[in-house]
């Protein structure tokens, strides 16, 4: 059932935060990787349709705030992260 995958999903993360090494770490990601497609399997939902979608907001967020940031006459890459956050919460505001 759902729940049980739910609890599969918070179970690989538990053991992710318990890992040593980059290859129990990849270990770990794959397996909540796997764990998330087989949620969104369970619910109907195309998890690569989901991950396509989550990647263009990210894009267009992320123009938006360069966008933002050349009109302010910042550069991103000098600005401190507090202040990036903010540039991105207004970004996601704008471009959902």
């Amino acid at each position: 059932n759902v729940e049980g995958v739910i609890s599969k999903i918070t179970e690989e993360l538990e053991e992710f935060e318990n890992t040593d090494t980059q290859t129990e770490m990849e270990s770990e990601i794959g397996d909540i990787l796997f764990s998330i497609v087989n949620l969104s399997r369970w619910i109907g939902l195309d998890a690569e349709r989901a991950l396509r979608g989550a990647n263009a907001r990210f894009r267009k967020r992320f123009q938006d705030m360069e966008n933002t940031a050349h009109e302010r006459n910042i550069s991103l890459d000098q600005i401190p992260l507090d202040q990036k956050e903010i540039l991105w919460q207004d970004s996601k505001g704008r471009v959902g």
